[in-house]
């Protein structure tokens, strides 16, 4: 009951308005039809009794032809505005959900993102939330609609026969039984599946991408891909033959029974009627009556069934919104009490132990070390090193589970982490490729200054990436990534040039640039570098790479092999004490 009052708040903030009008329209929607039934029956008595008497009043029959006809027009007008509300509503809905889905996002820790059980619930949160939450919405209306339809019919099949009820809510029992049955039974089966189909898209999904398509079709692996979506296919079709197998049985003895007792009630009241004298149209009205009665109260066992089975699927919607409450209850207490001014001076490691899974082995093994304003320092070391581990670590993406991180010698936890990342310029190695325009692109370095031309400008120059934005058809306003309508691509090397103007919209304390210049030529790397390594009065600088040419005029350059920083010193030092650093400056350098 907790999940279906959260649902409906949910219902109700997406808009007050359209929430009030819809249950208006529902109520109002149902009385036309039971009032046509009244006004059907008496059109029969009338041409009964010309039939028996030969007497018949037309004006009568004309009359209730017409307001039936009038009624009938005012249920399809409100139909039709039903309709039109819950399409303008679903809309809403959809808004609603993803914005909530997407701010819960915003408040995890990449370890959440990277937790399969959590990448599940937001899955599950945004494929079935909307269409379950305006389902949940029809059923409430439907609901409303057959209690109102229950309502009437009562009235008739109470003054015609009482014991009536007790087969209808008989007829319906089985089929109520089964269907419960079923939605546990589905819910049950899409859940233990989720993984699966997320699996199955991203594999569907990879095949057209531009990047993944030219390694499919040089290796010839899209029949491997194929036959790993086959696989998947193959088992949920396996697993929904034996799970439609069992509920279709089920279903036809549910069907039966429900059939058996229809015409039980049909032919009680043709006997009743009968033996009762009663009118052809006042038995007529009373099959008709017992007809909507059995389908409205089937109905309304039926809707909430289904509506139990809506609040089943939107249990990981309900878990992602009590995630984001409990998440920004736990900030807005810890908010008034963290560091919100002040500027970087020192970043230290203290003992820091860090793995990415409990049963896992350390990446990052008890570093200890000290940045300071005004320096800058290179990062080298093996693959899988612990490199890129090190910068997440520092950029409070992680937390290590041994040691600590201090800023300005206070714990990392003292300070509000989105200033801190505020004070951030960075470029990753595995850079997004947005697809959006050039001027995007590099405005979401700092998405306040969208529309400041200059500084988008500026921020591209000293990237290096004017030359090639310009040659572009539509320069700037040039729409990115092939496969959308009036887009085109880019070059890896222009796209890094893309990745380092977006960071250069920040005026930072900290930088950090994680393999900026893989695919960069060498004159250009020089010279972004050289920016780097001279801007270096107020700021930290931290630059990971595997070329050393452009370091050497870095304060300290760290080794690090194996999670531990087996080394510290510049470039002369460290040629002499230094194995692993000789061994992977003397393989650059015989690669030049």
């Amino acid at each position: 009951m907790n999940k279906f009052f959260k649902a409906v708040s949910v219902l109700w903030k997406t808009s007050k308005i359209f929430f009030i009008l819809t249950f208006i329209l529902s109520i109002f929607s149902a009385v036309p039809g039971v009032l046509n039934l009244l006004i059907w029956k008496k059109i029969i008595d009338m041409i009964s009794l010309y039939l028996i008497n030969n007497q018949i009043s037309w004006i009568g029959v004309i009359g209730c032809l017409f307001i039936h006809y009038l009624l009938k027009m005012v249920a399809d007008v409100l139909d039709r505005l039903n309709s039109y509300i819950k399409i303008i509503f679903s809309r809403k809905v959809e808004k609603y959900v993803t914005n909530e889905t997407i701010d819960a996002i915003g408040l995890m820790d990449l370890k959440d993102i990277e937790n399969s059980e959590m990448h599940n619930m937001i899955q599950k949160a945004t494929e079935e939330s909307c269409s379950k939450m305006m389902s949940l919405l029809t059923n409430l209306i439907d609901v409303i609609n057959n209690v109102t339809t229950f309502i009437g019919m009562s009235g008739i099949i109470i003054s015609f026969n009482f014991k009536i009820y007790l087969i209808i809510f008989a007829s319906i029992l089985p089929m109520a039984i089964y269907n419960k049955k079923y939605f546990n039974k589905l819910y049950d089966v899409y859940n233990s599946r989720v993984e699966k189909i997320r699996f199955s898209k991203e594999l569907k999904s990879m095949v057209s991408r531009s990047d993944v398509f030219k390694e499919v079709k040089v290796f010839n692996s899209l029949n491997f891909i194929k036959l790993k979506i086959n696989e998947i296919i193959d088992d949920i079709t396996e697993q929904d033959k034996r799970t439609q197998k069992e509920l279709s049985v089920k279903e036809i003895v549910s069907r039966t029974i429900e059939i058996f007792f229809m015409y039980l009630l049909k032919g009680s009241i043709i006997v009743y009627g009968i033996a009762s004298k009663n009118s052809i149209g006042t038995i007529n009205m009373n099959m008709d009556s017992v007809t909507q009665l059995q389908n409205a109260t089937a109905n309304i066992v039926f809707v909430f069934i289904s509506m139990h089975e809506d609040l089943l699927y939107l249990s990981s919607f309900t878990e992602l919104s009590e995630y984001k409450q409990k998440i920004e209850e736990e900030n807005k207490k810890k908010k008034s009490l963290l560091i919100k001014d002040f500027m970087i001076e020192t970043i230290e490691l203290v003992g820091v132990w860090f793995k990415y899974t409990d049963d896992g082995r350390y990446i990052i093994k008890n570093l200890n070390f000290k940045f300071e304003v005004g320096k800058v320092y290179a990062i080298v070391g093996y693959n899988g090193g612990g490199k890129s581990t090190l910068i997440k670590i520092l950029m409070g993406l992680y937390a290590p589970q041994k040691g600590s991180i201090l800023i300005n010698g206070i714990d990392i936890s003292q300070y509000n982490m989105n200033l801190y990342r505020e004070k951030m310029i960075i470029v990753f190695q595995d850079f997004v490729k947005y697809p959006f325009t050039v001027k995007e692109n590099i405005a979401i370095g700092n998405i306040n200054e969208l529309h400041n031309t200059s500084r988008i400008q500026n921020a591209a120059e000293s990237a290096c990436a004017t030359s090639f934005i310009n040659d572009l058809p539509n320069r700037y306003d040039e729409k990115l990534v092939r496969g959308w309508e009036n887009s085109t691509d880019l070059s890896i090397g222009q796209w890094q040039r893309i990745a380092i103007a977006r960071s250069n919209m920040r005026e930072g304390q900290l930088v950090i640039f994680d393999e900026p210049s893989a695919a960069l030529d060498a004159r250009t790397e020089n010279k972004i570098l050289s920016e780097v390594m001279g801007s270096r009065a107020d700021r930290i600088g931290i630059v990971i790479t595997h070329r050393f040419l452009n370091i050497k005029k870095a304060d300290a350059i760290l080794v690090i092999k194996d999670g531990v920083i087996v080394n510290c010193g510049k470039h002369t030092e460290l040629m002499q004490k230094s194995e692993v650093y000789k061994e992977l400056y003397e393989a650059q350098k015989e690669m030049i």
